[in-house]
């Protein structure tokens, strides 16, 4: 986590907490927990429960999800994006409101996110009618370069059900890579698009139904993706990928 309560009451950000010297009662916003500051010298510094697995709180994080949130943050502040901004029985990494006033949540996934984890979160948003956003953000998945094919993970087929095709890789700031698999009967190609969305402007909200998979299932609601066509329905080998910009 990124973000912490003072026993004053003052929310605090690990950037607030490194310019600091006193690291004593800093407390969960969720639990009202104790937590302990790690700095980083490599990474972002960040919070942490000092009795892990009794919060809600307590969700896979890794140096990359940190980094991507942070960076997001930054870059969505001045749109009156929020971090870590509690839910009540969900707290998404970001918060922002989109251009109907409606609010939109980001969720970063690493690999060892548990997709239990991953459906619990996304039957909460639709329950409350929030559009959300699921990035990936991690050791992205590459090709074996011998077989021409990908060992996906549960997370990325399941994401790819429900934006219709595609999951997202962030890359900077709000900026993400739509990425595409396509199977080939002994694994996955990834197919890239051939250009980076930004989460803010580049997206609006999309009403899907629900679906069962062999990954999770999908609960109708809706989800906030971007406005590009199937790039990956051209002619993948003359090259013909056009795709539009992402304008409605």
């Amino acid at each position: 986590m990124l973000t912490a309560r003072a026993a004053s009451g003052e929310i605090l950000s690990s950037i607030d907490a490194s310019a600091m010297t006193d690291h004593a009662n800093l407390f969960c916003r969720v639990c009202g927990l104790s937590v302990t500051f790690h700095p980083s010298s490599t990474g972002v510094p960040h919070f942490g429960h000092k009795t892990p697995g009794r919060c809600l709180f307590d969700y896979a994080e890794n140096r990359f999800s940190r980094k991507a949130k942070q960076s997001m943050f930054e870059e969505l502040r001045g749109e009156g994006a929020l971090m870590e901004q509690s839910l009540g029985s969900v707290v998404p990494d970001i918060l922002f409101l989109d251009d109907n006033d409606r609010w939109v949540a980001v969720e970063f996934v690493t690999s060892s996110t548990q997709m239990i984890d991953l459906e619990y979160h996304v039957r909460r948003y639709v329950s409350r009618g929030i559009p959300f956003l699921l990035v990936h953000a991690g050791q992205k998945l590459r090709e074996n370069k011998k077989t021409g094919s990908c060992k996906s993970l549960p997370w990325a087929q399941w994401l790819s059900v429900i934006y219709f095709g595609r999951f997202y890789e962030w890359v900077d700031g709000a900026d993400l890579q739509p990425m595409h698999l396509e199977w080939k009967g002994d694994g996955h190609a990834l197919n890239v698009c051939p250009r980076t969305v930004h989460a803010f402007r580049d997206f609006s909200v999309k009403d899907r139904k629900s679906m069962e998979t062999p990954y999770g299932d999908v609960p109708e609601g809706a989800i906030w993706m971007d406005r590009l066509t199937k790039w990956w329905a051209n002619d993948a080998a003359t090259g013909d990928a056009s795709v539009p910009d992402a304008t409605p």
